[in-house]
């Protein structure tokens, strides 16, 4: 009887710990793919030996993101004002986290975690 009234609790804590570990993983890993095509961008101005432009920064981003759906996520790439030394470049990435715990209604279970990185462009 006892163990009737904890086991909810427990696999409520369970499911809950889980949940956010998921949050924190997909989170991280955003950051860090948003992070690291922004330094990408930065020295891969339209002038350098080895350009990058707005679709090859975007997908740079999708394949940085190893975790998680990647049709759940949106990237825009903007330069102000232009891809060239002394501009600078704006990388916006949401990702639309959906919870897998049951019994939240379907219209609550996306989160969009959002991550923006600017950085100025110096090659």
């Amino acid at each position: 009887v006892e163990f009737a009234m904890v086991a909810p609790v427990l696999l409520g804590m369970i499911l809950g710990a889980i949940e956010i570990g998921r949050f924190a993983v997909i989170s991280g890993t955003l950051s860090s793919a948003v992070r690291e095509t922004a330094r990408i961008a930065m020295v891969s101005s339209a002038t350098s030996p080895d350009p990058q432009d707005e679709t090859s920064l975007r997908q740079l981003v999708f394949d940085r993101m190893v975790i998680g759906d990647p049709a759940n996520m949106t990237v825009v790439v903007s330069y102000s004002p232009a891809n060239e030394v002394g501009g600078v470049v704006r990388i916006d990435a949401t990702y639309e986290y959906v919870t897998f715990t049951p019994g939240v209604p379907e219209q609550n279970r996306a989160i969009p975690i959002q991550r923006v990185m600017e950085m100025a462009i110096l090659d």
